[in-house]
Parts: structure tokens; sequence; C-alpha cells
């Protein structure tokens, strides 16, 4: 599962009982626009994200059999709809479309509701009244 703010996506994993902090291998690729996660050698994600994070500002923990990750997005308050990319539906030699290959839709209160986390989420970025422009101010 994963939430986000502005700034930085959370993501979270449960784990087996006996996985510790040095069976998780996690790394960003490709610019920051690919992440693998793996706990004692099996991958429990390795795709292509929605979009582009910073690649070497990740931080991660393990807790209570719960592997949570924060990403830190490449670009500020753009929405993401998923954590991973929307891969291209694939075909069958027949030209039938294999159903597990769509993406599922996201409905318009799901986005309603990805937008309203992204506006209301607490990433620790504070705006000082010294970064306002001069319209900014006059608010």
């Amino acid at each position: 599962r994963f939430e986000q703010a502005a700034g930085e996506l959370y993501c979270w994993w449960p784990l087996p009982a006996g996985v510790g902090g040095k069976d998780i291998e996690v790394c960003s690729s490709m610019a920051g626009n690919c992440l693998t996660v793996k706990a004692c050698g099996v991958v429990i994600f390795d795709r292509q994200l929605f979009n582009q994070i910073r690649g070497d500002d990740i931080v991660w923990s393990l807790d209570a059999g719960e592997l949570s990750l924060t990403l830190t997005k490449a670009e500020r308050s753009k929405l993401w709809d998923q954590l991973g990319a929307v891969g291209e539906v694939q075909r069958d030699e027949t030209g039938q479309v294999l159903e597990e290959t769509v993406p599922e839709p996201m409905s318009g209160q799901d986005r309603l509701d990805k937008f309203r986390q992204m506006v209301t989420g607490d990433d620790g970025h504070q705006t000082s009244y010294e970064d306002l422009d001069t319209n900014g101010r006059s608010y």
C-alpha cells in the first residue's frame, strides 16, 4: 500500500517473522524511475514507478514485521495514482486482450481521495514567509 504528501510517498509491505534489516535491499535505478525492493533475496517490488523519485533520497525502516519506505518525489505536488507505472495491455496470439494485464480503473472518488491525501499530508516541508513572492506575502 502507499500514501502520499506533496513531496513524499510512503509505502508499506508486511514481511514474514524473522526478517531483519540485514535481509532488506532497496535501490532505485534509471535516474529514479525504477524501484527494487527485496527481502531475503525475494523480490517484493521491482517495477518502473508511476513518476520519478529522487533515487538518492530513500529512507526505509523495519518495525514489527512491516517494511516502510519514504520516497521523495522528483516533482513536488504531482499526484501519483499508484506506486508502479501502468503497464501496457498485452494480447495473446489470437489478438485477445489478456485480462490480467488490464489495469484496474480508479474511480473519481478514489482519485479525489488521493488528491486530498496529497494536499493535506504532512511531509515536513514548510514554506516560510521569506520564501514567498510578493503576491504570496500579500495574503
